[in-house]
């Protein structure tokens, strides 16, 4: 089951407006079991209509300036079926690509989703892990002559975010792609510790590049980082959308309107980096989120359990900053003091990542709920007051408050949906099994 609003405002808020609330009772009467189908299908038409009612006061919600904390916004919950073939799927599309760029976003529209990029790296460097084409322990050095300064840092140091390094020069203000990459080169260790994780853009970066020079090897050809990731994750599933530098100019999410990365050292470096500069849209999340789902029953095209294990891995659990994983991965913490964009709701595995453009997404892969939160958020404007990290200020505490609210709808939403596919299962091999009845009946000599 697929439902997508793919509208103007206007038009969501007249959706809105016209359809009834449905309150479902909290005692509902189960005469038969066609009667709970009903009641159930009810319930989640009801969640349906609260999803909406969320996503519609995220849309709208403005500062104490007036000014819109998005423009646009393409929000999809995935949640595959665990009793037969029913998956479950809603999409609400709405706004422009840009403030300045007011065109319509569709389920093409491609979005900047920014540090969600580190995601897809980390995914991919524990695949060639699995694969055997390199070893987590290997040392970068070893590998990639060009960084002496990690001195004995490993491929697993720079996954757990160990020790403090730093470069000499800041690529992001480089004039030249060349200049960008003769100033990564410098980066080196200013701090070696592995007791604890902080959070830095360059290690991400660094993985990467690791990772196109020994598959190059592996390949005897010269590979980008881009060729490998399309190699052994894109394209075996089907996500065929997402990609760097891309030639449409179906995009939103960077603020520019064009199909230009957002974030600046990505785009120094050429706009290929393991930190940032992928575009992607809703369905290609989805089809990562289905192999993520499938990899818990070993069924994945391309992860297995063991992988997803890591992608929700808590790596320092009493550390200064427990709700970051591998790769600065959002997981589940037991420690309330920390905010991670991962719900407490949310089972422990879970884990989120969002990109400094302002999208999120979200997955539980033991209660097999996906959300992407993907939008319009980057807002150009000479009153400095009115931003905060390049989005209108308040613009985080709405979108927490929105991830919570459709987390809390999912949640809802697999409980019902899991009844409710019981339900049809069951009915229909009582139908089955009337069938088989009637036509021996037919056959009997009366």
């Amino acid at each position: 089951m697929e439902v997508t609003y793919n509208t103007k405002l206007e038009n969501l808020l007249q959706v809105n407006a016209s359809e009834p609330r449905i309150v479902i009772p909290e005692e509902k009467p189960q005469y038969t079991l066609e009667t709970r189908i009903k009641v159930l299908e009810e319930e989640i038409y009801a969640l349906e209509s609260e999803f909406m009612e969320a996503t519609l006061e995220f849309m709208t919600t403005t500062n104490e300036y007036d000014v819109r904390v998005i423009t646009g916004i393409s929000s999809t919950m995935y949640i595959p079926s665990e009793f037969g073939q029913n998956s479950f799927v809603y999409r609400i599309i709405t706004g422009e690509k840009g403030r300045e760029n007011h065109d319509q976003i569709d389920l093409s529209t491609l979005f900047d989703v920014a540090s969600i990029t580190k995601l897809f790296t980390l995914i991919l460097l524990l695949k060639l892990d699995d694969l055997g084409y390199l070893s987590l322990n290997e040392k970068i050095c070893d590998i990639n002559p060009d960084f002496q300064g990690l001195e004995d840092f490993t491929l697993n140091d720079l996954m757990r975010l160990h020790g403090k390094y730093w470069t000499d020069g800041n690529v992001a203000k480089a004039t030249s792609k060349e200049e960008a990459e003769r100033i990564l080169k410098t980066i080196h260790l200013t701090d070696n510790t592995r007791k604890e994780n902080t959070y830095n853009d360059f290690g991400a970066i660094i993985i990467a590049d690791t990772i196109a020079k020994r598959m190059s090897q592996v390949h005897n050809r010269k590979l980008t980082y881009e060729d490998v990731l399309k190699m052994y994750l894109l394209e075996p599933l089907g996500m065929n959308h997402t990609c760097y530098n891309p030639t449409t100019d179906n995009v939103s999410g960077n603020g520019i309107g064009t199909n230009i990365v957002h974030d600046p050292k990505a785009r120094a470096l050429g706009g290929m980096c393991g930190h940032a500069g992928l575009f992607t849209n809703s369905t290609d999340l989805m089809r990562l989120a289905r192999d993520i789902f499938a990899a818990m029953d070993e069924k994945g095209k391309v992860l297995n359990k063991k992988i997803v294990k890591k992608l929700g891995e808590e790596t320092f659990p009493y550390g200064e900053h427990p709700e970051k994983g591998n790769l600065g991965v959002y997981v589940k913490t037991k420690d309330p003091s920390k905010d991670s964009y991962v719900s407490r709701l949310s089972s422990t595995g879970s884990f989120a990542h969002q990109g400094w453009t302002g999208s999120l997404v979200l997955f539980d892969p033991n209660y097999r709920i996906h959300q992407s939160i993907l939008v319009n958020s980057i807002y150009a404007s000479d009153k400095k007051e009115q931003i905060k990290n390049d989005k209108p200020v308040f613009y985080l505490k709405a979108l927490k408050h929105y991830k919570e609210r459709v987390t809390n709808i999912g949640l809802k939403m697999r409980y019902v949906k899991n009844e409710l596919d019981l339900c049809k299962n069951v009915y229909e091999e009582e139908n089955n099994q009337l069938r088989k009845a009637f036509k021996i009946l037919r056959k009997l000599p009366y």
